[in-house]
């Protein structure tokens, strides 16, 4: 006969099944908590490569150093360097970016270039550990988290994105205890409080050192000046004197230059066999819907047409845009849909393409805004479009604004009470006549 099996002797196995099962599920949430740790390297020698203009920075030993530089000008390589030195001393550094996003960048960075050194790296933390000092990587977006510390160094990437108060708040009084250093780095974004700590140097303000350099310092970037060269021909001038010359521009101005040279066209009829292109900005109270025509099988590309008008019913509206459409038979037209502009586009569509148009909505978000208004600035600022001698156009293009957002975004529009909506459809027109260099606009 075979053995009876022990009821308590199964149920202390289940129990202990049970617990075990439970042990493991605490142990794999605890190990999902842990921060990941990376093995340690025998430390080495910190060595690195500079340009001409990083090493004048790294060796000035001004307690606060600001420096305003071009896109790839190398500001993130340099601070990543000045960063690992202070940590090696066994110092304590943060380094803070505007969003989590950025501060990756000098995550990576600062990881790349101290691994011969040896470090270890608490992930959840952000934190770069050395044998005594460490760097730990912040974002400036909860501006709480950055009080109570006491740091030796304290960076800023893309200062010029932060608002005011975590310098003047926040993290100078961080520094008072050790006599702790900054280090500012960032591409100008407008007369801000950023433009405000580098005048401070440029003044000769005890403890402060300032710096300012283009893009092309950038020695060990290849191709650069062919690289520039390129940027600055699909960029528009206010962009490329900020982004690659590191100038500071002012906040709010005009946005369109040669607007009088440009504007001095009269109204064309269609030409058999021409290419066109149309934009539509809808309006039906207090603003003006707008109809702009552009010929753009010639060198420039010239503006033939523009129609303006108000307080009309939508039915009339589609109609009298229909019957421009169909004398121009424009290849594309583009419809700003915003707000109001989307319903009638529905009814509208069918009757505006029933004669070979491609008819676009385009929803004018503030990047999108931002980027058909750019484009249309480089047409006018490198010849590539005139346009009619239109009073109302050539004042609203005159008196378009853009004004900086804290972001560092632009914000572009017209003057309080005042209105572009021509500016909006000549906008939408010249769409079709983007070089295909104007990918430079963004990557830059």
């Amino acid at each position: 006969m075979g053995k009876t099996a022990n009821p308590k002797r199964a149920t202390r196995r289940q129990k202990q099944a049970k617990a075990d099962k439970g042990q493991d599920l605490l142990n794999a949430a605890l190990a999902e908590l842990t921060p990941v740790i990376t093995s340690r390297v025998t430390p080495v020698s910190f060595k690195f490569n500079m340009t001409p203009m990083q090493r004048l920075i790294y060796e000035n030993k001004a307690r606060f150093r600001v420096v305003a530089c071009g896109r790839r000008a190398g500001k993130t390589y340099l601070g990543a360097i000045i960063a690992i030195e202070t940590a090696l001393k066994g110092k304590d550094v943060w380094w803070v970016a505007p969003t989590y996003e950025i501060g990756l960048i000098g995550l990576h960075t600062i990881k790349r270039l101290a691994a011969p050194v040896g470090f270890t790296e608490n992930r959840t933390r952000r934190l770069i550990q050395f044998s005594k000092g460490f760097i730990q990587v912040k974002s400036a977006d909860k501006p709480d988290n950055l009080r109570g510390a006491g740091l030796d160094l304290a960076i800023f990437d893309e200062a010029a994105l932060m608002p005011p108060e975590i310098w003047n708040e926040i993290l100078r009084p961080t520094l008072m205890d050790r006599q702790g250093q900054a280090l500012f780095l960032s591409t100008p974004k407008g007369l801000n409080w950023f433009h405000e700590i580098f005048r401070k140097g440029l003044e000769g303000e005890t403890d402060w050192a300032s710096f300012n350099f283009p893009t092309s310092a950038n020695t060990f970037l290849p191709k650069i000046e062919a690289e520039i060269e390129a940027a600055k021909a699909a960029m528009p001038d206010v962009l490329f004197k900020q982004e690659i010359l590191a100038e500071f521009i002012d906040d709010v101005g005009g946005v369109f230059s040669a607007v009088l040279d440009n504007a001095t066209l009269s109204p064309e009829p269609p030409v058999a066999g021409a290419l066109y292109s149309a934009g539509i900005d809808l309006a039906r109270l207090n603003d003006y819907t707008v109809v702009s025509i552009l010929r753009t099988d010639v060198s420039p590309a010239r503006q033939v047409f523009i129609d303006r008008f108000h307080q009309m019913a939508w039915q009339d509206q589609i109609v009298r845009i229909a019957n421009t459409i169909s004398r121009y038979k424009p290849q594309t037209v583009r419809v700003d849909q915003t707000g109001v502009g989307d319903a009638v586009l529905q009814f509208a569509r069918s009757q505006w393409a029933a004669h070979g148009a491609s008819v676009i909505g385009v929803t004018l978000t503030n990047e999108v805004k931002t980027s058909i208004i750019q484009n249309l600035a480089l047409a006018l600022e490198k010849g590539n479009l005139l346009l009619l001698n239109d009073p109302v156009q050539k004042i609203e293009l005159v008196s378009f604004e853009m004004e900086r957002l804290s972001s560092g975004r632009f914000r572009y529009g017209a003057p309080s009470n005042k209105h572009d909506d021509t500016v909006i459809a000549l906008a939408l027109a010249a769409q079709s006549i983007t070089s295909p260099n104007d990918v430079w606009c963004a990557v830059w």
